[in-house]
């Protein structure tokens, strides 16, 4: 018999987070989530979108799978778009795989649970909106097509992460909201969007985005959330946050 009522956490996500202060992803991720989900967060402190940072802050990984192994997680999650980006493809999977190879965990990356939901959703065609550099496009386009999506088209303000991430949050998700408005209009022909980017209040802006254009819209918060919940085998759906969060 649980004496506390059913409160305490029960599901538990190791994420492997890129920055250094930790504030509104689990601020949505528990708005997204089941209850009694606990996001077990370790973060790395990239402070540039370099090659050279991303091998700096991921060099203790030993380190950061043991500590989440030692909470107990169910999943270990390797966070933040940037840093797969900046890996690619292969030694992305291989990252996963060491992972899931050395703790006996399954192990994803945000990245991952992104091009999946894409997938789940029957998106064959995308628009990508965010504020990454062209390179790091470049190389998400890969995920995308190596699961037989084509990105269609992009718009990206190519911003660095200390003048967004000072932002104030209405200013933020505003700024936002016209970043994949405009990816919509100028790409008529894609149907769906990944609107990119951890750092933000995000999922206001979907159900806003998604009557206005008649489209899925994918965030990274909503597509952990998803596939993390199912992975686990708690997934519920929730109306009012759009396609994806709603999905059976």
């Amino acid at each position: 018999m649980d004496k506390f009522g059913g409160v305490l956490p029960h599901k538990f996500i190791g994420y492997i987070y890129p920055r250094h202060v930790v504030d509104t992803l689990p601020y949505e991720m528990y708005r997204l989530l089941p209850d009694r989900v606990m996001m077990v967060m370790c973060p790395v402190s990239l402070k540039k979108f370099t090659r050279e940072d991303v091998d700096r802050a991921l060099s203790p990984l030993d380190q950061y799978v043991k500590m989440l192994v030692g909470r107990k997680v169910n999943v270990i999650v390797h966070g933040g778009v940037p840093l797969t980006l900046f890996q690619g493809c292969e030694e992305h999977d291989k990252m996963l795989e060491y992972i899931q190879l050395t703790t006996g965990l399954p192990a994803t990356s945000t990245t991952e649970q992104i091009v999946d939901a894409c997938k789940y959703l029957g998106l064959k065609k995308i628009a990508i909106g965010n504020k990454w550099k062209p390179a790091m496009n470049q190389s998400l386009a890969k995920y995308f097509e190596r699961k037989g999506i084509s990105v269609v088209g992009m718009n990206s303000l190519d911003m660095e992460l200390e003048l967004y991430e000072n932002m104030d949050f209405d200013e933020h998700t505003d700024l936002v909201y016209e970043i994949g408005r405009k990816a919509l209009i100028d790409n008529p022909d894609s149907d769906g969007l990944y609107l990119g980017g951890g750092s933000m209040v995000s999922y206001p802006v979907v159900e806003l985005l998604e009557k206005e254009f008649s489209k899925p819209v994918v965030l990274n918060c909503a597509a952990l959330a998803w596939g993390l919940s199912r992975l686990m085998g708690v997934w519920e759906p929730k109306q009012g946050l759009g396609k994806l969060m709603a999905s059976d």
